[in-house]
């Protein structure tokens, strides 16, 4: 067996060459069939070995270059299939952007395991092997968003907020349509504090999407809750129960509706106890500039001043 683990990726490099002389239809289970008997041989180890060599048969004249691309996708989809994540994903992901790359980046076979891999990969929080995948893709295909809204995503999992705000905003410059990016760098920016950066997100998902009914609650939250803008956000409330009722189904506009109601709810109540608190405050700052009174007493208003915010 040790023996056929050695000599597994010449073997391998042989019928595929040989494949490739019969016919392009044989390419494809040559690969997988070379892998997989190496599996069968020495274990997964071997079986990288002979997906390694094909991801290296471009430096041999064994396989003609118009045939070697669909060794390279089979080669990449063997990997997913036969090996470990740990053996697969690195190996995968080099064979499938040298496929794409030759292939200018056109949507075929190489194109769709690429997407399978991706959300493996995606779905594994592996940076280590998404990170250099993504980044090639969004190479490959500078126009596609969401390239660089995967990566935003599977760097916040990982901990890097900030190299994933810059990814979610890459994928906003390519398409202001990217929602899910623009939803998201939105929402970092108001933890971060930079509200009137959220709000403007915020904006661009209105304009691009209208029926995304979440981006205009958060509006309305941000100017009430935040800025204490509690005319803009009823502004803000008013039009999307007016665009939910005119253009959502029954069931989404009643939806809505509910939620544009409790919003407006707690924000009348803000509103109303800041008003009173303002004016707790007015009064008290006029009675204790006529009366005169001590330290005592003006401790004794700021406390009850704070008790109401705290209930408020």
């Amino acid at each position: 067996m040790r023996r056929a683990a050695r000599t597994a990726p010449l073997l391998a490099l042989l019928l595929l060459a040989a494949a490739a002389e019969a016919g392009d239809e044989w390419i494809p289970g040559a690969t997988r069939a070379a892998a997989e008997a190496a599996l069968r041989a020495d274990g997964p180890d071997a079986a990288a070995s002979v997906i390694d060599a094909v991801a290296a048969a471009g430096d041999s004249s064994l396989i003609r270059p118009e045939n070697l691309r669909a060794c390279r996708v089979e080669a990449a989809k063997a990997a997913v299939d036969l090996l470990p994540p740990d053996l697969a994903a690195p190996r995968a992901t080099k064979l499938l952007l040298a496929a794409l790359r030759a292939d200018k980046g056109s949507t075929g076979g190489a194109w769709e395991a690429a997407q399978q891999l991706r959300r493996s990969l995606l779905h594994r929080v592996d940076d280590e092997n998404g990170e250099p995948f993504l980044r090639g893709l969004q190479e490959i295909y500078p126009g596609e968003p969401s390239y660089a809204r995967d990566l935003g995503f599977l760097l916040l999992d990982v901990g890097r907020r900030e190299d994933a705000k810059a990814s979610f905003r890459s994928a906003v410059r390519i398409s202001p349509s990217a929602v899910q990016a623009a939803m998201r760098l939105a929402w970092l920016e108001e933890q971060d504090g930079a509200q009137d950066e959220a709000i403007a997100l915020y904006e661009g998902v209105v304009k691009a999407r209208p029926d995304e009914m979440q981006a205009r609650y958060a509006i309305a939250q941000i100017k009430g809750y935040v800025q204490s803008d509690f005319d803009g956000a009823r502004t803000v409330l008013d039009e999307a129960a007016r665009h939910a009722s005119a253009n959502l189904g029954a069931a989404a506009a009643e939806s809505s509706l509910t939620r544009i109601r409790e919003i407006r709810a707690s924000l009348d109540e803000r509103s109303r106890t800041r008003s009173r608190i303002r004016e707790i405050d007015r009064r008290a700052t006029r009675l204790l500039w006529m009366s005169g009174v001590g330290a005592a007493a003006v401790c004794a208003a700021i406390a009850f001043l704070l008790r109401d915010r705290r209930k408020g």
